[in-house]
């Protein structure tokens, strides 16, 4: 039985390397009859022994039973993005930045890579084992798609232990792919069955991913590229480079393009070389990275918001495509403005398929001179909308554009506000500006309810369950009508309802910021919670009353007057607060709010904290952070190269700070005001 086992083991290991050249290295050994052989004897031992088998053998990759839907775990290190620069000089800023933040170090090595356009995992190995694989999803938390993983013969169900210590825990990150010629390939296929063709390799990779038969997944092109650590227990890397030796012993795929470099300069010769060498790169790339190569240097510098401070995605310039301009159609956003929306002959852009752009408003139509039937340029930079560029060539259409007189949702009139803007005059009376209010609400700053996406939202109020926010809360009672529709299970209803209960404790200003009163952002509604600290003073709040609070200027003002005197409010809000609880301000929070009523200005490049960073920290602290110095402003934190505002702020004779003393006048604001 010994002599068995060892057979077996060994069987397995010399398949398993032969996956490995083969899709990870392009290099193969052995021809595909001699690789089916050896498969074949696995098998046939397997069939002989069946007390042998074992997850981590090749023979089990062939897929699973389908599942109902995919279960989410908590990822135990986040799973973060990383920060975009564009330019030669954005790099070099970025880079000044860590040097300022690593006191004493004047130099230090990157760790450069492509950046692949893949859909990005988690792959969880205990033991060797691989035991579980996670997307990204919120970066918090993500999706088990463990079965579909294991059926992509790149990725190892055991790690080599030939070359390497195996850690008791290793957490790799890493990009799931499809390649370039195989996509081509497997559209060809698609085609000729009759059958769905990709819009892109990512696409077509993460849809691979997410399929709830895993021998779907199965059939499909996929290969991985490792490019991260989450975590690791048992060894200890001192740098990325080190990390990728032991990557490479593990025989877990890498690319062969990434570079450990010295200099920034270095960092953008790497990016100048990769970007010419593109096209001939056989997996769709949209950049470079860059990160601080040590990894005692990456813990000093930590992490700002959701990336870290430690690395950077530098994109490709914009791609651009010309393509036919097919129509041109109106839509209705949250407030009732009506944005005009390019359909376009769908054109590849950047690797992704782009069939519509914005066209903004009545005044850019009228600037790029366009008609239905043009030919024009479209561009696309990184994830940003694409957007036309200009009309290269008039076409001949007997489709003239229309601006519409009614609604298109609605059929309410449409008014010209602004001089540029088109608005439904129909309010809430009309489906889309009710649909979007309650997309709004469930927003990440307002209520942060997950689970209700548009898709959802369109789907309930079509079927009567929502007509405003206050019916979320209501949707519990729904549950027999909700889990009968498609793509809805019990697991994902109450999901749904978990979500909806633990956002009903909500602070006064994401509550007011959630109601979506027009031009009340994020900062308003702080500026509104601090001034009157109850709910029930800014609804009933007067025209005087409300100018008196920072920031809020007529307009302003008599939006929020407006919005509170609207029958369809007047009558939702008293639902609501039946629904939340509430968290008012009182005088024991001002207390912990040393900055209450102070009017705080940034300026210049700050040292320690990102611009965003330190306007989080002050707002939490009760100031109220302005763009503008006034008569009104309390103090100026001025960095490097601050200009005018430093200047205007002098000749006030407000308070100023550097940003080498906010650290200190954060821990003591009296000292300083």
């Amino acid at each position: 039985m010994k002599d068995l086992l060892k057979k077996y083991e060994q069987l397995k290991e010399e398949i398993q390397l032969h996956n490995y050249n083969y899709h990870a290295l392009d290099d193969p050994k052995i021809s595909d009859s001699e690789y089916d052989k050896l498969f074949r004897s696995l098998l046939d031992l397997e069939e002989e022994n069946p007390q042998l088998v074992t997850p981590d053998s090749p023979t089990q990759r062939v897929g699973f039973s389908p599942i109902d839907e995919f279960e989410t775990f908590e990822h135990s290190v986040p799973m973060l993005s990383l920060a975009n620069v564009f330019s030669e000089k954005e790099f070099s800023d970025f880079n000044d930045r860590i040097l300022k933040r690593l006191v004493n170090i004047n130099d230090f090595e990157y760790f450069c890579e492509p950046k692949m356009d893949g859909a990005a995992v988690s792959l969880i190995y205990k033991n060797g084992i691989l035991e579980r694989a996670l997307t990204r999803g919120d970066g918090r938390v993500g999706e088990d798609i463990s079965q579909n993983v294991k059926t992509i013969r790149s990725i190892p169900q055991k790690l080599s232990s030939s070359e390497a210590n195996i850690p008791s825990l290793l957490v790799i990150r890493g990009e799931i792919f499809i390649s370039k010629e195989a996509f081509e390939k497997m559209n060809e296929k698609a085609k000729e069955n009759n059958e769905k063709v990709f819009a892109n390799p990512r696409n077509a990779a993460s849809g691979s991913l997410r399929q709830l038969d895993s021998k779907i997944t199965s059939s499909r092109p996929l290969s991985f590229i490792a490019h991260g650590l989450g975590e690791c227990e048992g060894i200890q890397f001192s740098s990325i480079s080190e990390f990728y030796d032991h990557l490479k012993a593990w025989k877990i795929p890498t690319s062969d393009l990434c570079k450990k470099v010295e200099t920034k300069d270095d960092c953008l010769k790497f990016h100048d070389k990769i970007l010419k060498e593109r096209e001939s790169i056989p997996y769709e790339i949209d950049g470079v990275v860059f990160k601080v190569n040590d990894y005692d240097l990456q813990k000093r510098l930590g992490f700002i918001s959701r990336a870290p401070r430690w690395a950077i995605a530098h994109k490709f310039p914009a791609e651009e495509a010309t393509t036919i301009l097919e129509d041109i159609e109106f839509q209705v956003g949250r407030t009732g403005i009506l944005t005009p929306v390019a359909r376009l002959q769908p054109v590849i852009v950047g690797g992704v398929t782009v069939k519509n752009a914005t066209l903004h408003n009545i005044d850019e139509i009228r600037r790029l001179g366009i008609d239905v039937g043009d030919r024009v340029i479209l561009r696309r930079a990184g994830d940003v909308i694409p957007k036309i560029v200009k009309v290269v060539e008039k076409g001949i259409s007997n489709k003239k554009l229309e601006i519409p007189k009614k609604c298109p949702s609605c059929d309410a009139d449409v008014i010209l506000v602004n001089t540029s803007d088109l608005k439904c005059s129909g309010g809430f009376n009309c489906d889309e500006i009710q649909k979007g209010q309650i997309v709004h609400f469930v927003s990440r700053k307002a209520f942060d309810i997950e689970g209700l996406g548009i898709e959802i939202i369109n789907t309930f109020f079509k079927q009567g369950f929502l007509k405003d926010p206050s019916d979320i809360f209501k949707l519990e009672n729904r549950k027999d009508e909700i889990v009968s529709l498609e793509g809805f299970g019990e697991k994902s209803f109450d999901n749904l309802i978990t979500s909806i209960k633990a956002s009903r404790n909500i602070s006064l200003h994401r509550f007011i910021y959630s109601l979506g009163i027009p031009e009340v952002g994020e900062s308003t509604a702080r500026n509104l919670e601090s001034h009157f600290e109850k709910f029930k003073g800014i609804f009933e709040a007067t025209y005087d009353e409300l100018i008196e609070v920072k920031d809020i200027g007529p307009k302003v003002a008599e939006n929020i007057i407006q919005f509170f005197q609207n029958p369809l409010i007047v009558e939702m809000v008293p639902k609501l607060l039946e629904e939340i609880a509430l968290q008012e301000l009182s005088k024991e929070d001002f207390k912990d709010m040393p900055l209450r009523g102070k009017q705080i200005v940034l300026t210049g490049k700050l040292e320690n904290y990102s611009r965003d960073e330190l306007k989080e920290i002050l707002i939490s602290m009760g100031a109220n952070v302005t763009s503008s110095v006034s008569s009104k402003t309390s103090l100026l934190i001025a960095g490097e190269k601050a200009g005018s505002k430093l200047k205007k702020a002098e000749s006030l004779g407000i308070d100023i700070i550097n940003s080498n003393q906010c650290e200190e006048f954060l821990n003591d604001t009296k000292k300083f005001l």
